[in-house]
């Protein structure tokens, strides 16, 4: 693989797994005295709220190392809001704020309501939650194909970290019922349409991205061994077939978890939603399915294979490019809308560093490599914590000919410098 950030990637990986038995001994010694130190420490208050000031500077380019390069800024302020109104009664609100800044357009601002809805706690073993709620469902790391509410939720990418892409979008209006038993739960909702189309207003609630049309959802748990407890789904959608949904996570040894994550349904294919077509919907599996190890040196490792079969083939975006313009750019925007796996098939390659050789500092990257046209996308991102501030580099790069998935993404690299303030 020619990309860059996969051999940084590959050497951050390398280096620890290199290290990883020598400092067992050492790591093992810090995590005893760290808990004696945190026995000992004060607790501190809990508080109804967190507020989250970042500002970020961002610059980059159409291709690695090219000029012009554009430079941008922005300033995000996300709140997160959970106070207890009664016995039992409780509000979360949820909301996030970016002020983008890029000469010579300007300033423009999107505000994301993520979540406005009351909490009621009818029984210790029964919640009903009424409002605007994220739903996220879904074991696996990149790819979710039974994350049915991702449809048309995000307002704003400000990162391609799959974790920050759930985090922050807009969540769907809906009524959620839940029961809980030892060893199970179910979890009924229903969603009505509310608005039929989305909006571009930079503070619009956008009930018209996430309440367009009447949807329902249910999901069984239950334990049936000590470390498998498989989540059933049953999804349904106004003007689609219903879906069906498994998640299953299993531990393997002390400390590998393999997880598999499988929607099927009838489905249209990409090019006839890009193109406004109608055309006939077949019986359709989504999957993501992986190994996840942890190693006594703080570093995560993932592998994940993804696999969506009404994607584009290599040839038939190729194809499209050529012969529609239209239904190239409904392509690409269709993907980034939905936020349904772009590949017929693909691999994640994931790595999370805590610590990693120097306390606070976290190292964190992926690689997703398209099976079929062989693009690429890379991420990469040094954390460095304090109390309250954060400090991070992000690296961004794409890689591919301009008939490929990833070929296609622009800017090709990008770079951004981020400070986060955290309160209280």
């Amino acid at each position: 693989m020619k990309i860059r950030l996969a051999l940084v990637l590959a050497a951050v990986i390398g280096r620890a797994l290199a290290q990883d038995q020598q400092q067992y001994d050492q790591n093992d010694q810090a995590a005893l005295d760290l808990a004696d130190k945190a026995a000992a420490a004060p607790q501190e208050q809990a508080h109804d709220w967190r507020l989250a000031v970042e500002g970020a500077y961002e610059r980059s380019s159409p291709e690695p190392g090219d000029t012009p390069s554009r430079d941008a800024g922005r300033e995000s302020v996300d709140l997160h809001y959970d106070p207890s109104l009664a016995h039992g009664l409780h509000a979360v609100l949820a909301d996030r704020l970016d002020v983008n800044e890029q000469a010579p357009y300007g300033t423009a601002e999107v505000n994301t309501l993520k979540e406005a809805y009351l909490s009621w706690q009818v029984r210790p073993e029964e919640i009903l939650d009424l409002g605007r709620i994220n739903v996220r469902n879904g074991v696996a790391f990149a790819y979710n194909p039974t994350d049915y509410f991702k449809d048309g939720a995000i307002r704003q990418i400000d990162s391609i970290n799959p974790a920050a892409l759930r985090e922050n979008r807009l969540g769907a209006v809906m009524l959620r019922a839940q029961s809980f038993w030892d060893g199970g739960s179910v979890t009924a909702l229903v969603s009505p349409r509310l608005q039929g189309t989305p909006s571009s207003g930079p503070f619009s609630i956008d009930l018209g991205a996430t309440n367009s049309g009447n949807r329902w959802l249910v999901a069984l748990s239950q334990r049936l061994a000590q470390d498998l407890m498989p989540q059933l789904l049953l999804e349904g959608e106004e003007h689609r077939s219903p879906q069906v949904g498994l998640n299953l996570t299993r531990l393997f040894g002390q400390a590998t978890v393999a997880y598999v994550e499988v929607s099927t349904g009838r489905s249209q294919p990409l090019t006839a939603q890009a193109l406004g077509e109608s055309a006939p919907s077949t019986q359709v599996t989504r999957l993501a399915t992986g190994l996840s190890y942890t190693t006594r040196w703080k570093l995560l490792l993932t592998l994940e294979y993804e696999r969506n079969p009404v994607a584009l083939t290599a040839s038939q975006f190729a194809q499209l490019a050529q012969q529609s313009l239209l239904g190239f750019e409904r392509a690409l925007a269709q993907v980034s809308s939905s936020q349904d796996l772009p590949d017929r098939q693909a691999l994640f390659v994931l790595a999370q560093w805590t610590d990693a050789g120097v306390r606070h500092l976290d190292l964190s990257g992926f690689v997703r490599l398209d099976l079929d046209d062989h693009s690429r996308l890379g991420w990469l991102e040094a954390r460095y914590h304090w109390q309250r501030m954060d400090v991070a580099l992000q690296l961004q790069e794409a890689g591919g000919s301009s008939a490929t998935i990833y070929g296609n993404v622009t800017p090709k690299a990008l770079g951004q410098l981020l400070v986060d303030f955290y309160l209280p």
